[in-house]
């Protein structure tokens, strides 16, 4: 480290200076130009940190619960470029949490769910009444591939059996407010392969499920 006087860093406008020569407590480093040794005031300020812990820290969680406040939106920000950083950071702690807690972690996820489920749920409320026309022309295919697809061999039992999935859909929907629908786990409508009208081709799902299921087989 190239050795330079308090007045030439002065002048250079330099806020440290190395001059190679040991100061009161006997530390060879910078000193700054406003005259004290950068050990002197590392030490200084950790010693008058321990003295003040407390106060520091209470200060500190005060300031930082402002900060959060009134910066949302740039917390929400750097959080996203941190966990982009430390992807596997994040999965290891996620991972470490989850451990350690497992029944809490499994009721963010079921929170989660429910989150996504009203949503979807009310974004599809939403498409049925702007879309009304191709609504009812599906409505009116799926009935009739039901007809089609409904075997005369069905026994009055057989046909009970398919009341009381209706009926089960329909009092979920009235006591959750969700939309609960009759799914045929093989679709009347298949691709590669269509399925019967039938009670063990049928379960109750939820719609948000089973709009997303689509005409694809289902698998239990």
């Amino acid at each position: 480290m190239e050795c330079i006087s308090r007045k030439d860093a002065i002048q250079k406008g330099l806020s440290k200076y190395y001059t190679g020569r040991p100061c009161s407590q006997g530390h060879v480093v910078e000193r700054y130009t406003a005259g004290a040794c950068v050990q002197c005031v590392s030490e200084r300020k950790a010693e008058l940190y321990q003295q003040n812990r407390e106060k520091i820290l209470a200060y500190m969680k005060v300031q930082g619960a402002i900060y959060r406040k009134n910066n949302p939106e740039k917390r929400a920000e750097n959080s996203r470029k941190w966990k982009e950083r430390n992807r596997t950071k994040v999965k290891e702690l996620s991972r470490v949490r989850y451990a350690k807690n497992p029944e809490h972690r499994r009721a963010i996820s079921r929170a989660s769910y429910a989150r996504r489920r009203d949503l979807e749920a009310q974004r599809m409320r939403m498409y049925r009444q702007t879309n009304k026309g191709i609504i009812n022309f599906h409505t009116g295919k799926r009935k009739a591939a039901r007809l089609q697809r409904t075997p005369a061999w069905l026994t009055l039992d057989d046909l009970w059996l398919i009341e009381q999935f209706y009926e089960t859909a329909a009092e979920r929907t009235k006591a959750t407010g969700v939309q609960w629908h009759v799914d045929h786990k093989i679709p009347l409508q298949g691709k590669t392969v269509s399925g019967l009208h039938v009670p063990k081709n049928l379960q109750v799902i939820l719609g948000v499920e089973n709009s997303r299921k689509g005409n694809r087989v289902h698998h239990a």
